[in-house]
């Protein structure tokens, strides 16, 4: 998962988190291989990622809604402070970086998506 890139001493370096080590790393780019190429967190793309399933959003924290850039989000309630909506979602990261930032007022009725939340959202913790 990509964090940001840097040039140092005339060559490219991609700063991540590697989920196969469970760790930050540092790649140089130039020695990359089979490198996948994903949408950025908060775009939703639907080429080469397989059927969308719909998965229910659930935000304590309405403020969210304006602050982050949900793409296709379809709100279905607004009860109480409490917005539920629904958004496709294609697989890889983005949506759970969403849920990661709205800072444990998120949550989904799909446990893999929370899962890779809480996940992301410790590795971040740790890196800082």
């Amino acid at each position: 998962a990509p964090l940001a890139t840097r040039r140092e001493d005339d060559a490219w370096y991609l700063d991540g988190f590697d989920r196969d080590r469970g760790a930050r790393r540092t790649f140089r780019v130039d020695r990359m291989s089979n490198v996948l190429v994903v949408a950025p967190a908060g775009e939703v793309t639907d080429a080469d990622d397989g059927p969308a399933r719909t998965v229910t959003v659930t935000l304590h924290d309405a403020h969210y809604l304006d602050l982050l850039n949900w793409k296709r989000l379809e709100v279905i309630s607004r009860q109480d402070g409490v917005v539920t909506a629904r958004v496709p979602y294609f697989g890889g990261m983005w949506l759970p970086r969403m849920i990661a930032a709205c800072a444990g007022t998120a949550t989904t009725n799909d446990p893999e998506v929370n899962a890779f939340a809480v996940k992301y959202a410790k590795a971040m913790l740790s890196a800082g």
